[in-house]
């Protein structure tokens, strides 16, 4: 029981000490606020760890332990093709910027460990921390090395460039919240983030051009889907080219506002939280008004070069509106593109346009005063 207690002891007081490391920097901390946060006598800290200094070694050590380990698990082993050094790339960013994340405090406490490195200090922590920077670089030469990135390509610049994403990310996380109203502590913007970040780097990262890559062009794929809404057009109208207004009647849309200040045709856009993907910035491309619009999707997965959607109408009748949704994507990294397109995206985008589709009917249809040919399968988003 006494060795159970002294490891919730030991464990309480490098909680506590992160705390008072990260408010007020190694020499501003006390032993005996440390003690007092972390509910220990005050010569607990000389009896656990031998003094100040161990404790905040020690912090330092775990953290960089843990990132060098987590980093050699992901990156370590042969490359088989690009597509795995892409996707491996990608999962070790996200895995890391979580890890960064959610110890946000030690990694700011690192950051000025490295600006205030005294020759005579300890820095081996700093060196494990270095070593996850050399494992990134390592990884990108070899693929490098195997001819998925191109021959004039440093791994060291792009290792850095990755890391100092990342730690800026943890950094100033708040700081982006409060002035950008994003930031990587929301799990759907990390994610985004990572995808978005790696795909500019990879982008500069492609090999050239060459006769073997002949025919492993950007291919892009249409998807379109068409719903039959018993309501006057003009009401149809007045609901879908209210753009704002998506957030009502899908629930593929968590929230949606404007980001301009134009709200219809032309030069409006929206911004879209839609779960599983982040946020979308969402641009008007074409407005024919009354009959269609099309807006250009940005924050969709790297592998997707552009994409585009929009709503087309038609009157078949009176008081029926022929709804056309539709959607176009551009992909890159062949294969990778491909094989996201037809096992991924394809089957994800032809089931949303589905539901979606049927929502704003139910939505259209539950504010009409037309007769109904069917009840409303959405109560929860009629108006």
């Amino acid at each position: 029981m006494s060795h159970i207690r002294s490891i919730t002891t030991r464990q309480s007081i490098l909680d506590a000490a992160v705390t008072e490391f990260f408010a007020h920097g190694y020499k501003g901390a006390s032993v005996r606020d440390i003690c007092a946060r972390a509910g220990a006598s005050s010569n607990a800290i000389t009896y656990h760890f031998g003094s100040k200094e161990s404790v905040y070694r020690e912090i330092l050590d775990r953290f960089a332990a843990l990132l060098l380990e987590q980093t050699r698990s992901a990156l370590s082993g042969e490359l088989r093709s690009q597509e795995e050094f892409e996707i491996r790339l990608e999962m070790f960013l996200a895995q890391l910027l979580e890890t960064y994340l959610s110890n946000r405090e030690i990694v700011l406490i690192a950051i000025r460990e490295f600006e205030q490195l005294l020759p005579e200090s300890d820095d081996s922590a700093i060196r494990e921390m270095v070593g996850v920077s050399l494992c990134l670089s390592s990884f990108v030469q070899k693929a490098k090395d195997q001819g998925f990135v191109r021959e004039d390509i440093e791994a060291s610049i792009v290792a850095g460039t990755l890391m100092d994403r990342l730690t800026n990310q943890a950094r100033f996380a708040h700081t982006h919240e409060r002035f950008f109203n994003v930031t990587s502590l929301d799990p759907e913007y990390r994610a985004y983030w990572v995808r978005a970040s790696l795909g500019l780097v990879l982008e500069g990262m492609k090999p050239r051009a060459d006769p073997q890559n002949k025919g492993r062009k950007d291919k892009t794929m249409h998807i379109e889907h068409t719903i039959e809404i018993n309501a006057p057009v003009d009401l149809v109208w007045s609901k879908i080219s209210n753009l704002a207004d998506i957030q009502n009647w899908t629930k593929a849309v968590k929230e949606s506002h404007f980001h301009t200040e134009i709200t219809r045709g032309i030069g409006a856009g929206r911004t879209c939280d839609v779960p599983g993907f982040g946020k979308l910035v969402e641009n008007v491309l074409e407005w024919d008004e009354g009959k269609s619009f099309r807006l250009s999707l940005e924050g969709l997965p790297f592998f997707i070069k552009q994409a585009s959607g929009g709503w087309r109408l038609e009157e078949p009748g009176p008081n029926r509106t022929r709804g056309t949704t539709s959607i176009d994507l551009q992909t890159r990294f062949w294969p990778l593109g491909a094989l996201m397109e037809k096992f991924a995206l394809a089957p994800q985008f032809h089931k949303t346009i589905k539901g979606a589709q049927r929502e704003f009917k139910a939505y259209v249809e539950g504010s009409a005063e037309v007769p109904k040919t069917a009840p409303a399968q959405h109560p929860r988003a009629v108006a």
